[in-house]
């Protein structure tokens, strides 16, 4: 009997220390996700003009999340330049079990030095109830100069216990404090229709035109002639921001399909691309041989400044890489700077995966075709795009060696399948464990922003958070007009613009030695070794129809001049 009261004695001390220790580590965590401060993101050889950690400064840590720490759960939606003030609008996750977006913070920066004038808090810590989503949302500024957002409010109150999977939202619209982001007013439905699942950048969200006009934007399905359609409705919002059912503008789509079978469908995706344009990815997938792949894929120009126009529809079928795979990425479908365009990661578990990109112009003229993302023998697995300066693209390639971890900065031009490394942006591998490029804005006097989403591993537990580095343009070799002399600006006059029968080149005394005419496959139609180019007629009679690229090279294959010009 001694033996095993001992014994017993023995086990429940050893519970006693378990329980304990276990006690001790949930209060380790916590105390270490309490501390944590991020740490700066040291870069080589580069010197940042200003750096901003973004910090939810009302942040209240909640016992039902020991992840959360005020620089958690951060995504940069959209970011607005005004005059001297940068505005980011970022997402908030939620202190739940389940996570979830809960609503957004605005930070107003000053553009010179990164100072904070401002931060706009919209989520539990100032008494929301609701879930909030502003993923498609601007931030414009009203005729008083105060600034607005339009989003989605969910229907049913924020729910802690129940897992994260979207929500129903209804219209609303915040009023913003331009001089202290104070809120002036939220408008927002009492409508609790539930009108459709909400997804981010498809599904169910809103989109307001140059004349402030709101609309609901949805994607469904239906049947007819016992073929498949997609369905995109746009349903209008009345001034208590209630949508008006029915919808009054729908958009469908064939899908070929004789079949009900979700598998098969190529959900579209929605972008906007102007002000008053929004362009639309639809995509067939066909059964072929037990397996699925994209048949046929378009693009749908929309115009919605005053009601719901079709401009354009564009087929990019063939710009696509063929055949698709099931260890593909998905279709990357972006726009920037009013230019749209399409990649893929290919094969991306093979060591011989590789990414193709197509660049579009706003009004859907194929500017470049890349087979193959690579500069010289890299081939990059990854990329993040900086945005399109003096009609140059500019990205940052994902690069690594032993000792740093950075970005390639490539810059692409028009008609030009020649990619050009001007730059490199890197850090030393130090205790962050991983770190990607989050957003990006040009800025004036040359200067660009990039954020960074930073991803920090202390005893073995993950910390995340959200750097805008400010950088001067021509330290990642990003160039302006006056500097590069790649610009036709300096270089080409190409007239009459439209054209049928002849151009005439015009350009000042250059190093030119080469020219090349190009079409928008990027296929060189015309071709001299020798130019003299201060006055050349150029028949095109024999051309057809379409946007062509004129390049010019030196004896050594540098680019030193280029144009373009419309065939009619």
């Amino acid at each position: 009997m001694a033996v095993f009261f001992d014994s017993h004695l023995n086990q429940t001390n050893n519970m006693k220390r378990l329980i304990a220790l276990c006690l001790c580590i949930i209060v380790s965590i916590d105390f270490l996700y309490a501390q944590f401060v991020p740490k700066e993101l040291n870069f080589l050889n580069i010197h940042e003009n200003w750096k901003y950690l973004a910090k939810d400064t009302n942040f209240i840590k909640s016992p039902k999340d020991n992840r959360s720490t005020p620089y958690s759960g951060r995504n940069p939606w959209h970011i607005g330049l005004f005059d001297n003030d940068l505005l980011i609008l970022e997402s908030v996750i939620g202190q739940t079990p389940w996570r979830g977006t809960e609503g957004c913070l605005i930070h107003n920066l000053k553009v010179q030095n990164g100072q904070i004038n401002w931060i706009y808090h919209n989520n539990t810590y100032v008494g929301n109830t609701h879930r909030e989503e502003y993923g498609y949302s601007d931030i414009r500024k009203n005729i008083n100069g105060n600034f607005e957002i339009v989003g989605l409010r969910g229907v049913e109150p924020l729910d802690t216990s129940r897992f994260y999977l979207g929500f129903y939202g209804t219209p609303i619209r915040r009023v913003i404090n331009n001089d202290d982001g104070t809120t002036l007013s939220v408008n927002y439905s009492k409508d609790t229709t539930k009108f459709d699942q909400n997804y981010f950048g498809y599904g169910n969200i809103t989109i307001v035109n140059s004349k402030r006009i709101p609309r609901r934007v949805a994607w469904n399905y239906s049947f007819k002639d016992s073929t498949l359609f997609d369905k995109i409705e746009f349903c209008n919002i009345n001034d208590e921001m209630k949508t008006v059912l029915p919808c009054e503008d729908s958009i469908m789509h064939s899908t070929e399909l004789k079949t009900s079978d979700i598998s098969l469908f190529y959900v579209p995706q929605l972008r906007k691309l102007t002000m008053d344009t929004m362009v639309i990815l639809f995509g067939t997938k066909n059964p072929v041989e037990g397996e699925s792949t994209i048949s046929k894929m378009e693009v749908y120009y929309v115009d919605h400044s005053d009601g719901i126009k079709i401009v354009k529809k564009v087929d990019v079928t063939n710009d696509i890489y063929h055949p698709q795979g099931g260890w593909d990425g998905d279709i990357v479908f972006k726009t920037i700077d009013e230019n749209l365009f399409l990649a893929q990661q290919i094969d991306f578990l093979s060591d011989s995966s590789f990414i193709w990109l197509n660049w579009y112009d706003k009004n859907g003229n194929l500017l470049n075709k890349i087979d193959k993302l690579k500069y010289g023998d890299i081939r990059y697995r990854n990329f993040y795009f900086l945005g399109v300066k003096d009609g140059i693209l500019y990205i940052a390639a994902v690069h690594n060696d032993i000792e740093t971890e950075g970005f390639d900065i490539l810059r692409i031009y028009p008609g030009n399948s020649e990619i050009e490394k001007c730059g490199y942006l890197a850090r030393k591998k130090e205790e962050i464990l991983e770190y990607r490029i989050s957003c990006s804005k040009f800025l004036p006097d040359n200067k660009i922003m990039i954020g960074f989403w930073a991803n920090e591993k202390i005893d073995g537990k993950d910390f995340n958070f959200q750097y805008y580095y400010c950088f001067n343009t021509k330290d990642l070799g990003i160039t302006t007009k006056t500097e590069d002399i790649n610009l036709l600006s300096k270089n080409i006059e190409i007239y009459p613009n439209p054209s049928s029968d002849y151009i005439i080149l015009s350009c000042e005394k250059t190093e030119a030695a080469y020219f090349e005419m190009i079409d928008q496959l990027g296929r060189i139609v015309s071709q001299e070794n020798t130019l003299e180019c201060e006055e050349k007629s150029i028949d095109i009679s024999g051309l057809n129809p379409g946007l062509y690229f004129i390049r010019l090279t030196n004896n050594s294959g540098r680019v030193v001049g280029s144009g373009k010009f419309v065939k009619e």
